[in-house]
Order: C-alpha cells, then structure tokens, then sequence
C-alpha cells in the first residue's frame, strides 16, 4: 500500500497519496480525457460490438476503483456542495432503485439493464473526475478536450454538408448528412445539444485564452454546426447562452482588452448568424431552413404544430404512466409502447418507465444539480474567486443547464449525450472543492 498523509479533509478523497497513487492518478486522467473525446468520436471496436465510449464508461469507474483499493483513500464529505451532493447521490439511488424495481414490469430486461448501469456508472464517473482533478483549480485540460473535440465534430458536419465528396468520406450516407457522423452515433439534435452545451465552455475560452481569434473561429465553427442540424431549441440556447456569456464576460471586464476580446466574440456570432442566413440555410441544409422558417412563424402557429410529434407522445407517455405509476413499464422500454425510442422529456420518460420511484429520485436528482448551480454561481466563497474562475463558473453553470433544459424535449438523457453532464458535474465539484479549501485557509 502506498504511503500518504491526511489532508484538511473537506473532500471525498480526503488522503494525500504517495508515488504509485500518483501514477495511478495520472492514469484516471488520461482516461477521463478519452472518455471525454469518446462522446463525440464514438467509434465502433471492430466486431467486438462494443464502442470506445462504452468501453471507456466502464473503464473510468473501473480506474477509480483500482486507485482507491490500491492506496487506501477514504472517502468523506465534499467541501462547499455538501448538501446538493447528499441530495443527489440520495436521488440517484431512487433512479436506480426505480429501474430494478421496474424490471418486473418489463418486457424486456435487457434496456433495464443498460438503464441500470448508466447512471451507476454516470455516478461514478461525476466521482472519478472530481478524485482525479481535485487539487488543481480548474481542471482546463479537460475543458479544452471538451471544446476541441465539439469543434472537431462541428468541422466534420459542415465539412460534409458543404463538400459532398468529403461527407462521402466522413459520413455513412450522403443522404444522411446531419444524422450521422462516421462514428458517432447521435441523433441531430443530440449533435446539436452536446455542442450547445460545450458553448458557454467556449466563450470563457475566449475571454481567458491569450489567442482569442483561435477560440472566437473555433466557436463560429460550433454555432455553425448547431444550427446545421436544424435543431430548432438548441439554435436559439446556443446563441443565446454564447451572448449572456460574452455579457458576463463584458459586465466583469477589468481592461479594454478583455472587452475588445467579448466584442470580437460578439461580432463572430453575429456574422456567423448573418452568414447563415443569407447562405447556408436554403442551399446546403434544407432541415435548417425549415427550422428557420418555422421559427420565425411560431406566433400564429397551434402548440400541435410547433412541437409537431412530441405533443403526441407526450400524451400518449402520460396515459401509460397512469396505467403502471408505481413502477413504470421498465427502464428503457419507452418504445414498446411509443412510437419512439425514448417520450422527449426527462420527467415524462422516467415517470413512464420507472414509475413514482424513479421520478421521485430524478426530481430529487434534477433539484440537487441545481442547487450545485447556484452555489457555484453565488455561494460562499465565490466573491473572491479570480476573474477567470468566475467566468468558468458560470460558463459550467450555463452549460449544465443548457443541457438539462434539451433534454426536457429531446434525448431524455440518453447513454451518449449523458456523459457529458458527468464530466460537467466532476469539473463543477472540482471548482467547489477548490474554492472550499481557500475559504477554509480565510480567504472568506
């Protein structure tokens, strides 16, 4: 066992450990980096029917288990988030305890299953970031991967959407451009709110990076790609998110460079909406014309007409909710009885399938992230973080929130687009810890 001493202990992994730890340590991280890039570069392992982001779920929480039997390390309570982190470990043990109650209501076992193991996994992936970073501040590595790897994709998308002799190359049909992305398996509007979520991420890389115009063209590229996809909600978070960022950035300005850096940033969206406008959308991606024009006409448009299909598997997911509400139909059997995979909304989707246990843990759950939100952005502590931390916090805080507010009609956590939310997590627990431990010192 490797040698190490106790720390102030205001963390989950409250032991400081010795030499082999710290390998072991360094090795979670490299993995957590390509579980990060696995969300957005999904890639098939031969005929092993299997992915390098499923592998890559199991490997992480695998790693952790490794290191904390290894050294020793204990496992206490989590410095400036502590009840929300009691709230919502608390609400995913209703999530999973719902799905395996649920599984004597199904038809299928092996969705309950898959259901089961996400969010175990998820869980212990938001704790595998926060024990591998903790420590370090602000675990930028991990954001950068996460911007570049939405940036690369991005690329890909409009890349082939623009050069039909490139899609050919980067997607599987060229009919199906948007949809999918030669390894990664994702529905349009997943594409779409994994990279709106990565944009807030963006923008405080635009403020912080001492190469804003890299940054600033990495996320037109990304907006681009959002509004590709013809993902009528998240074109309108996307830019929306990325403006309230550049005003946070703007209202928190010490110099004139940092408020020619938001500016440049500003004038980047603006031009890549006007771009799109006149160019993009009636030539190259006819579902992002049709989205446009649907967006602009919503005023006099039926409720049925906007949310099209959603508003029928709304009620039909109710009404099967009603005839099984203790346990649900089964975890991840959503389509048995709709006419798609999952009902477009997170509540809705686990009500159906888990019952009143499961929703009681995912409103337990969904009320916890955000009172982890809310601390980040004003809980003790805060004031007095540097300009950079600030403008993260709340890139963090909006992206988190981007991602929940999809998927309340969209995706309904699905097993790729979730992985993210527990990157996001573990780094929000990170910025938490950090700043728990400089107050602690009396620095508030």
């Amino acid at each position: 066992m490797s040698g190490g001493t106790y720390g102030r202990g205001s963390g989950f992994c409250v032991r400081q450990p010795g030499t082999n730890s710290r390998l072991m340590r360094a090795l979670l991280r490299i993995v957590i980096m390509g579980y990060v890039i696995a969300i957005w570069f999904d890639v098939p392992l031969g005929g092993l029917g299997v992915t390098t982001g499923q592998c890559m779920a199991i490997a992480v929480p695998g790693l952790l288990f490794l290191w904390l039997q290894s050294s020793g390390i204990r496992v206490g309570p989590l410095s400036g988030g502590g009840l929300p982190v009691a709230l919502g470990t608390i609400g995913l043990v209703f999530i999973l305890a719902g799905s395996l109650l649920s599984a004597f209501q199904a038809s299928d076992w092996t969705p309950v299953v898959d259901y089961f193991l996400r969010y175990m996994l998820g869980g212990l992936t938001v704790l595998a970031v926060y024990v591998a970073f903790r420590g370090e501040g602000v675990p930028s590595r991990v954001i950068r991967i996460i911007v570049l790897a939405a940036a690369a994709m991005s690329a890909m998308v409009c890349l082939g959407l623009i050069f039909p002799s490139i899609a050919e190359w980067i997607f599987d049909r060229p009919e199906s451009l948007v949809r999918r992305a030669q390894g990664f398996n994702a529905h349009p509007n997943q594409l779409a709110m994994l990279v709106t979520a990565a944009c807030p991420l963006a923008v405080s890389l635009v403020a912080n990076s001492t190469r804003s115009w890299t940054t600033i063209g990495v996320l037109a590229v990304m907006l681009v790609a959002v509004v590709v996809t013809g993902s009528r909600a998240n074109i309108v978070l996307a830019f929306a998110l990325s403006l309230g960022m550049g005003l946070v950035v703007l209202l928190g300005a010490r110099t004139k460079w940092e408020g020619l850096k938001v500016a440049s940033a500003l004038a980047a969206l603006a031009s890549t909406a006007t771009w799109f406008a006149l160019q993009i959308f009636p030539t190259v991606s006819p579902r992002a014309w049709e989205a446009f024009q649907r967006m602009t006409s919503v005023g006099g448009a039926e409720i049925s007409e906007v949310f099209g299909p959603r508003s029928v598997l709304y009620a039909t997911a109710w009404e099967e909710f009603t005839r099984s509400p203790w346990f649900g139909i089964g975890a991840g059997n959503a389509r048995e009885v709709l006419s798609a995979r999952h009902a477009h909304n997170i509540l809705l989707e686990t009500a159906l399938t888990t019952g009143l246990v499961g929703l009681i843990g995912m409103t337990i759950f969904l009320g916890a992230i955000g009172m982890l939100l809310w601390i980040l952005i004003t809980g003790r502590g805060a004031h007095s973080d540097s300009p950079a931390v600030k403008i993260l916090a709340y890139a963090l805080a909006l992206g988190t929130a981007s991602y929940i507010t999809s998927n309340m009609i969209s995706d309904s956590f699905g097993g790729v687009t979730v992985r993210l939310l527990w990157v996001y997590l573990g780094i929000i627990l990170v910025v938490l810890d950090a700043r728990g431990h400089r107050t602690v010192s009396g620095d508030g």
